[in-house]
């Protein structure tokens, strides 16, 4: 099980690493495919299995290792991040990179960094 979880999680890292950045337009396709899998799900375990289900099938096609600070905390602000590890895996690198910036950025970036925990180390 675990070689399994961190063979997903090198897929998701390493696969976004030569992808494009995500267009807020398209996270904001995320997070409403996300939505829309749960809606008419009225069982909570069933309605959170099938937004797990949209999470990691739509992350698939992000490059959230590239996300912006602004991209991240609207998937926090919409609970995305707090319920996904692999997300929170997705975004590492792009937070890790964003928080050595000296500007208001870095600082957003940092902040989500230490908000997240546990966050992988990159």
């Amino acid at each position: 099980m675990k070689i399994r979880f961190a063979a997903l999680v090198l897929a998701l890292v390493a696969g976004s690493a030569f992808a494009a950045p995500p267009t807020d337009d398209q996270v904001k396709a995320f997070i409403d495919s996300v939505k829309a899998a749960g809606k008419d799900i009225k069982e909570p375990p069933a309605r959170m299995a099938a937004e797990s289900k949209a999470i990691k099938e739509g992350a698939k096609d992000l490059a959230l290792g590239e996300a912006t600070s602004a991209q991240i905390e609207m998937l926090s602000k919409n609970n995305l991040l707090e319920r996904s590890n692999d997300l929170k895996t997705a975004i590492a690198p792009s937070l890790t990179e964003l928080a050595k910036a000296q500007t208001a950025e870095g600082a957003t970036a940092a902040m989500w960094r230490a908000t997240l925990a546990p966050m992988p180390q990159v």
